[in-house]
């Protein structure tokens, strides 16, 4: 028995079915309208769009405590924040080189950022 649920689940997999959004019947993965319903399908990809970040708290992190890249990862950058920390960190307090660099980049990052890592603009 346990060969049938195996076989049945791999021809199921082969199949190009889907179910219905809206009555859950199984209908062809191409159909733009359910046969069993009418309902339209929804062919493209779900993206779930979180809330857009706040401008002010952006710049509030970048003012504050900038120059360890927290605002950038408020934002999203998460490459960009981990440069950022890295190099106030490993140039560091050595001369204060590491926080000028990250410094001078902070006023870059306030002046020119005006929307997070997936492109939604700033409130």
């Amino acid at each position: 028995m346990d060969d049938y649920k195996t076989n049945d689940f791999n021809e199921q997999k082969k199949t190009d079915r889907k179910y219905c959004q809206s009555c859950g019947g199984e209908i062809n993965k191409e159909d733009v309208f359910c046969p069993y319903c009418g309902a339209k399908q929804n062919n493209s990809q779900v993206r779930y769009m979180n809330r857009p970040k706040e401008r002010l708290i952006y710049i509030l992190l970048a003012i504050f405590i900038g120059t360890l890249g927290i605002h950038n990862f408020y934002a999203g950058y998460n490459k960009t924040g981990l440069t950022q920390l890295l190099i106030t960190v490993l140039l560091g307090w050595v001369f204060g080189l590491g926080v000028l660099i990250t410094f001078i980049w902070v006023i870059v990052d306030i002046i020119s950022v005006t929307q997070d890592s997936d492109g939604v603009p700033f409130i």
